[in-house]
């Protein structure tokens, strides 16, 4: 997002300095609060296997954040490659929402979905590509 970026992670040096990169971070300064959230997008039946190593990847800097004076959560969302959102996993984005103050739109689920299945098969079609980012590579939209 244009203006909360850091320079080379997602993690700003004033929380801690670390090599690993969660897709969001969420941080209130004031409060010294930092909430991670790291998307997984795994074979159906491997999501609980990805939960488990993603939660497991991050204990360490969980607590080496929270050694910093901070509050730190975080949450693992897993979606399947083709398209599964378990209730676990929209508990989980609810929680996300409720941190923001705001509420999950109704479609959230169907657009995770969707956008699922749509990256999926993406990457399927672009598995012979040299290179990615070519101009003659079809834009997906929800």
């Amino acid at each position: 997002m244009p203006g909360f970026t850091t320079t080379g992670g997602t993690l700003p040096v004033n929380v801690i300095v670390s090599k690993l990169r969660p897709d969001i971070v969420i941080i209130n300064t004031e409060k010294k609060y930092a909430h991670l959230v790291e998307l997984t997008v795994p074979f159906e039946q491997n999501i609980s296997k990805a939960h488990e190593r993603k939660t497991q990847k991050y204990t360490d800097l969980i607590s080496d954040i929270s050694g910093n004076g901070f509050t730190c959560n975080l949450t693992c969302i897993e979606i399947g490659s083709r398209g599964l959102v378990t209730p676990d996993t929209t508990k989980r984005i609810s929680n996300i929402f409720s941190f923001v103050k705001a509420k999950p739109p109704r479609s959230i689920k169907k657009d995770l979905s969707k956008l699922a299945i749509l990256s999926s098969y993406t990457i399927w079609n672009a598995r012979h590509e040299p290179t990615w980012g070519s101009s003659d590579q079809p834009h997906l939209k929800l």
